[in-house]
């Protein structure tokens, strides 16, 4: 197993060329996956997390410029900084690996962050090994091995692949019990959204950062979603209609606050609306499991407030980071000793704007395709490179990350106006093909429109 880097191979790549090669960032030793359309910046030193995702020019996570170039080793046997408290959090930013629940009454919850380094913990902060399992122009892969974590009995594994012509990014996520006794938890994968706004003059932060999720239909909350932090009627959370249900929207104010859903269209979708990117991360979800918090998808708003942790009151300052998390729970697995459990999850990049109305591995739906006068308009965002067809002719090829609002007459239709568009992609595993459902009715409204 290799614990160094990997030793930079290429200078640069070309469009469509896959590589992992060395780099640093915000002054931290990292690790760049890049197939020529987006960059995945992993520093395995710290907690093995992804410090940035990157497409278009455009930096999706956040990342904290105050521990620039900074690792923070675990403290040995503890210290008095293991207190338990979001404020004495080394909190690097991007995207990592926590076990699931959070909480502060027993054993069976993780009281972090910051790690219980007292009791053995180091999951967010401890270094990861890193092992480059491919490196040539068809994939981008590696393989980050965690440490053992003492106080959850767990040690996580996390792989991270990437292939050509695609704005996606796999991400398999292992969690194996080192304990002596069986362990139980969730997979929680927790990813922090940049909700600085540099560029927009006046503005301490993205007034346009949203982030967007489905109502399950048979949710047990009944307004679609559990507050767990911050005030019940915050003005942050609200669902609105959607199409065949309803949406959860999430328009970021600044305050601190936490919503939890338990989502089973297994998507969820954050739109920076001000600068036209959206990023969308898609999950196995299983509607009948059980899951810490009873949740499969939560959020949590970063800024002034009070909040509750077990017994303790936590006031929440104006100093917290301009970040929103979006965070994917995977069902709750009780591991014998040695036994392992995987939890794959995919992340999406491209050109977009909220609302979000549906999500798959290769497609965001912004604008349900309909028919209107005559004009079949509709507003997509693709993954993967492609053709669109209408018809069974091709109505334009698509790039990966590309933002596409169709305008297309009737009279490309044929006789009758088509019921789904096709995208057909083909890569070296052969050819996928993609349905997108057309309304027919110029009457129905996109309130009203069935998706996949």
């Amino acid at each position: 197993m290799r614990a160094a880097f990997v030793l930079a191979l290429l200078v640069g790549c070309s469009a469509d060329r896959c590589a992992v090669r060395d780099v640093t960032y915000n002054g931290w030793q990292c690790v760049e996956l890049t197939n020529g359309r987006m960059d995945v910046v992993v520093a395995p030193q710290l907690g093995g997390r992804i410090v940035q995702l990157r497409f278009d020019g455009c930096e999706y996570l956040w990342v904290n410029r105050g521990l620039a170039g900074k690792v923070l080793a675990v403290p040995a046997g503890g210290a008095a900084e293991d207190a338990g408290a979001l404020g004495d959090w080394a909190n690097y930013g991007g995207d990592k690996l926590w076990p699931a629940p959070q909480g502060w009454s027993g054993p069976e919850e993780w009281p972090g962050p910051p790690d219980p380094f007292a009791k053995g913990g180091c999951t967010d902060r401890g270094a990861f090994a890193l092992d480059v399992l491919a490196n040539h122009s068809g994939e981008a892969a590696v393989r980050l091995t965690g440490p053992k974590d003492l106080y959850a009995g767990i040690r996580f594994t996390r792989e991270i692949r990437l292939r050509p012509r695609t704005t996606s990014v796999e991400l398999i996520a292992t969690m194996e019990n080192i304990a002596d006794r069986p362990v139980r938890w969730g997979i929680w994968q927790v990813t922090q959204h940049d909700a600085r706004a540099e560029t927009a003059p006046g503005a301490a932060f993205h007034r346009n950062l949203r982030a967007w999720a489905p109502v399950y239909r048979h949710t047990r909350y009944p307004k679609g979603y559990r507050v767990m932090f911050g005030p019940e009627d915050s003005p942050q959370f609200s669902t609105i209609a959607s199409p065949g249900g309803r949406l959860f929207r999430l328009e970021y104010r600044r305050r601190a606050g936490k919503a939890a859903l338990d989502v089973a269209a297994e998507w969820l979708a954050v739109t920076q609306d001000a600068a036209g990117y959206l990023f969308a991360h898609t999950f196995p979800a299983q509607p009948d499991a059980e899951y810490p918090d009873g949740a499969s998808v939560e959020f949590w708003t970063s800024g002034p407030g009070t909040i509750r942790l077990g017994d303790t009151t936590v006031a929440m300052d104006d100093g917290e980071p301009w970040l929103i998390e979006s965070e994917i729970l995977s069902p709750y697995v009780t591991l014998a000793p040695g036994e392992k459990h995987s939890f794959g999850t995919r992340v999406h990049l491209a050109r977009g704007t909220g609302p979000v109305y549906y999500v798959t591995e290769n497609v965001a739906i912004l604008k349900p395709p309909a028919w209107t006068r005559g004009t079949l308009a509709g507003r997509l965002a693709f993954f993967r490179d492609g053709s669109l067809l209408l018809s069974g002719e091709v109505l334009r090829e698509v790039r990966a990350g590309e933002l596409v609002d169709l305008a297309v007459p009737a009279v490309q239709a044929g006789p009758a106006p088509a019921r789904m568009l096709l995208f057909l992609m083909e890569d070296a595993h052969g050819e996928t093909v993609q349905e997108i459902p057309v309304v027919q009715a110029a009457t129905k409204s996109a309130g009203e429109v069935e998706v996949p």
